[in-house]
């Protein structure tokens, strides 16, 4: 609930970053609902959230490492939004 009420006000301010970050993360919990077939508990929500983190954290150095600076700024944005 928390989430979609960030969606929504990030929505409302027209912040696109923060909308795409916010909606990646609900369809992680979506994703991880319709392959266990249960509904996500906040425990696993915030299991989810660090899996989330540590992806965009290993793309952010494979970024660094190919030399990409616009793709390495948009991960490390991501990670403080997730965080």
């Amino acid at each position: 609930a928390k989430i979609q009420d960030d969606l929504k006000t990030a929505m409302k301010a027209r912040e696109q970053n923060k909308v795409t970050t916010i909606r990646g993360l609900l369809a992680a919990v979506k994703q991880f609902e319709v392959d266990t077939r249960s509904e996500a508990d906040e425990a696993k929500i915030i299991q989810i959230l660090q899996k989330e983190i540590k992806m965009r954290r290993d793309a952010l150095n494979f970024a660094i490492e190919q030399g990409r600076e616009d793709l390495a700024e948009q991960n490390k944005l991501e990670i403080a939004l997730l965080q």
